[in-house]
Parts: C-alpha cells; structure tokens; sequence
C-alpha cells in the first residue's frame, strides 16, 4: 500500500466510524462481562452449594447401606451363633440325663435278661429237689445235697438275693428230722429268689426281656451267663453310641459351626475318652458270674463319670455360659450401631431434601427450574458448555472489534508513537483477556476464564459416577424418562457434545488472540 492509498484510508476513517466500533465493542464487551459473570457465578454455586453437598450425600447414603447391611448380616449371624451354642447348651444339658439314664438303662437291662434264667432256674431247681427228697437217699449224697444248697443260697446272699429266716417258712411239717433241713434250704432258695423275681418286676415294671440282641442268640443258643454277657456288653455299645451322638451332633458340631475358634477341645476330647475307656473295660471283664459282671460295668461307669466326664462337662458349661454372655452383649452392640445407622440414613434423606429445596430457591431470570433435582444435576454440565461459548463468543468478538479499532488507530495516528497508541487503545477499550498486556496477565485471566471448564470436567466425573451410573440413580423418576439405559447415554453423548463446545470456544479465542498479536 502506498502513500496515496493510505492517505485515502485515513480519509475514510471519520469520528463516526471511531464511535461505531467504540460502541460495538461496548456492547459486546458487556455481553461478555454479564454471560461470563452469570456462568461463574452460576457454576460456583451450583457446584458448591449443589452438586458437591449431593454427591457428599450420596457418599454418605452409600456408606451408610452398605454398613446398614453388614450390620444386619452380623445381627442375622450373631443370632445363628447363638442358636449354636444353645443348641450345644442343650445338647450339653441332655448329655446329664443320658449319663444318669446309662445306669439305669444297664440295670434295667441286665435285670430284665436274667428273669429268664431265674424263672427257668427256679422252677428247675424245685423240680430237682422235689424229686431228690421223694426218692430214698444215702446219707452221703443228703450231706453232699445239703452242702451244695448251702453254697447256692450263700451265692445268692453274695449277689444282693434277700435273705430268708426260716422259722418263717411252711411246706416242710410231718417231714423227717433227717429231710426238714434240707427242705428248709430249699424253701429258703426258692423264696429268695422268688422274692429277688417279684422286687425286679415290681421296682422295674418288667413284663418281658426288652433288651435282647439277635447275634447274640445266634451265637449262644442256651440262655446262660455267657448269653446275658453278649446281651449286656451289646447294651453297654448302644449307650455309649448314643452319648457319642449327643455328644458330637448336638455340642461338638454346634461349637464347630457357631465358628469359634477357641473350643475347649480337651473336655471335648475327655469325653471321647471317657466314653471309649467305658466300653474298654465293659469289653474286658474277666468272665465272672453274670450279677458280678453287671455291678463291675456299673462300677466302672461311675468311676470314670466321676472323675472325668463330670469334670469336662462342667468346663463345657462354664465355656458355653461365657459364650452366651459374649453373644449377648455383641448381639447389644450390634442392634445400637443399627439404630445409629438408620438415624444416619433419615439425616441422609433429611440432606437430600434440604439441597432439593436450596436448588429451587435459586431464581434464574427466567424464573425457577421445572425438574426435579436429579434432572438439574444431570443438566448441569450442559448449560456449562452452552454458557462457555456464548462468553467465548463475546469475548472473542471483543477481541476482533478491539483489534480492528487498534489498526485504525495505527492508521489514523501514524505518527504517533507505539506506546502511545498502545495506551490509547487499552484505555478506550480494555479487555478481559489483553492480548497487548504482559505474557503473566494473560495466563492468570485466562486460568480464570476457564473455570468453569475445570467445573464441568469435575461435574461430568461425579455425575457420571454417582447418579447416572451410580447405585443412588434416581433417574427413573425423571420427568423426561422413558428408558433410564437409552437416557444413561444420551447425557454422556451431550457431555462431549459439550467438550466440543468448550474446545470450540476455546479455540476461537485462542486464534482472535493470535491475530491481534501478529497484526500488532
């Protein structure tokens, strides 16, 4: 361009141009000023009075169900474990009487099995003498007779049979002086152990045997010692098996599943042991006389129920009663931190209604929000975006018009200095982003132009997060629902719509900058 060209240019720039671009530059600057105020504001606010106050309850509601529900479960296993251990407390409980039960069970048994051979044996053993004293016998075998009744009634007196006086006997007057002492003998035998027979069925209301096992009919066909042995040592088995059971169904496997790590496994292991040496000597008595082996086998229960089962059980009730007290005051706990929780959930839905109503109380100058507050939230971002490149559009075009009356400047005042210009222009039309101010200004004003695009981003990563893909998702309630999956997408499609917005934004004032600065 030469010097005529440019003096026909400065001819055509008259005061009227001047103000136009003065006053187009006003009117964008203002529109620049008040878009970007309200998006500030509106962003800071809403960010901090709204969305992070929602998301801190909705962290909180979070965390207050899940502890919700890991209380209940506690509270639903505390109470499966102290089913546990009740029914270990009553299996224990049933274990005394079974202990009691045994020996009676065994003298019932034993009792019951030797009617038989008394019953046979008496009515044999009359028979026997009957016929011995109505035959004529030597005097020898009335002495060897008389000696092994003797001996049998001792036997008897021996084994608990009651004793007989014989004044007190009939049947044997008009017999001879040589046979009345043996027929007294007799008497005193047959009523011993007809009296022993009537006090067993009377104390015990015995009727039949009870007790009896096949294998050992099959294997001692005659009813004798032997056979009474096999049927008791069988009794004996099936006791302890059933104290085993009790013992290992209803206190061990109870223990076990209530998880306690601490069980007294030695009374546990005692009681084993109690049981098994029970059937140990029950199974290794010498082959005595059946009454004899009967109080033997008691005996020997006594002695090991005593000094050892009587022991473990009572470490077992000490231990049990410690865990039921243990139970109960974790069962308290429990049920106060449950309380605790669902006065924390009824504070959490307290918040949410609380920011809800803060949320329409904000007057916007088109009146207040119609959508509930999880629509609001979801939208947020979006009038972000919309917001930013309306400012970027003004800001830029601020720029523009600014740049443009600077080279009329440049060209009106041609010569005058660069300073002078420079100042000329700042002062006449200031801007927010100066591209002629120091490299330091344009980088603090543009970090606070772009607040609120740091505002969407944290906006887009808590909203994605905890209400469209969050577990607190109300979205189903929104007004403009139809599919909460369909309606999930189409909010992140227009968050990236609103990347390309900020990006376009961006971009324009970025490049208005450049230009200004290449020009000048």
């Amino acid at each position: 361009m030469d010097d005529n060209e440019k003096t026909d240019d400065d001819s055509k720039f008259t005061p009227e141009d001047e103000s136009t671009l003065i006053e187009s530059y006003k009117n964008a600057n203002k529109k620049f000023s008040q878009s970007f105020s309200i998006l500030l504001g509106f962003s800071l606010v809403f960010i901090f009075v709204i969305l992070l106050p929602y998301i801190s309850t909705i962290e909180n509601g979070l965390a207050n169900e899940k502890k919700l529900l890991a209380t209940m479960y506690s509270i639903e296993k505390n109470k499966n474990v102290s089913g546990y251990i009740k029914q270990s407390e009553h299996g224990l409980q049933n274990l005394t009487p079974l202990l009691n039960e045994y020996q009676s069970n065994l003298d019932k048994s034993f009792l019951n099995l030797i009617l038989i051979p008394l019953e046979s044996n008496k009515v044999m053993f009359n028979k026997q003498i009957e016929k011995a004293l109505s035959e004529p016998q030597s005097s020898e075998r009335l002495d060897s007779l008389k000696e092994r009744l003797n001996s049998t009634y001792n036997v008897l007196l021996s084994n608990r049979f009651p004793s007989i006086d014989s004044k007190n006997l009939t049947g044997c007057e008009g017999i001879n002086k040589t046979l009345i002492e043996i027929c007294n003998l007799k008497n005193r035998i047959y009523n011993s152990v007809d009296q022993r027979i009537t006090s067993i069925n009377q104390t015990y209301f015995l009727e039949r045997p009870e007790f009896r096992y096949p294998n050992c009919d099959d294997a001692y066909p005659v009813v004798n010692d032997t056979w009474i042995k096999c049927n008791i040592k069988m009794r004996i088995q099936d006791e302890l098996i059933r104290m085993n059971k009790t013992l290992t169904d209803n206190i061990t496997l109870p223990l076990r599943m209530s998880g306690n790590d601490t069980i007294p496994e030695k009374d546990i292991h005692d009681l084993n042991v109690a049981f098994n040496n029970l059937k140990v000597k029950s199974d290794n008595l010498s082959d005595k006389a059946s009454l004899n082996f009967m109080y033997d086998a008691v005996d020997a229960f006594k002695n090991v129920s005593n000094q050892t089962i009587g022991s473990a059980q009572k470490n077992l009730e000490n231990y049990i009663v410690s865990l039921n007290d243990f139970q109960y005051s974790e069962l308290k706990r429990l049920n106060q931190t449950q309380n605790q929780t669902i006065q924390e959930k009824n504070r959490y839905d307290s918040n949410r209604e609380k920011i809800a109503d803060r949320l329409n109380q904000i007057q916007f100058p088109f009146g207040k929000l119609p959508i509930t507050l999880n629509e609001s939230i979801v939208a947020f971002p979006i009038t972000l975006g919309i917001g930013f490149v309306i400012s970027s559009f003004y800001l830029s075009d601020s720029i523009r018009i600014r740049k443009e009356l600077h080279s009329l400047y440049k060209s009106k005042y041609n010569d005058s200095s660069k300073e002078s210009l420079k100042k000329r222009t700042l002062i006449l039309t200031p801007l927010w982003i100066d591209p002629l101010s120091s490299k330091m200004n344009i980088v603090l004003k543009f970090a606070v132009f772009i607040i609120p695009l740091a505002i969407f981003a944290v906006s887009c990563y808590f909203i994605i997060s905890y209400v469209l893909f969050g577990q607190d998702s109300e979205l189903s309630d929104s007004l403009f629902y139809y599919e909460s999956t369909y309606l999930t997408y189409i909010f992140i499609i227009l968050y990236l719509l609103c990347i390309v917005l900020f990006s376009a934004g961006l971009f324009t004032i970025l490049r208005e900058i450049h230009r200004y600065k290449s020009l000048h």
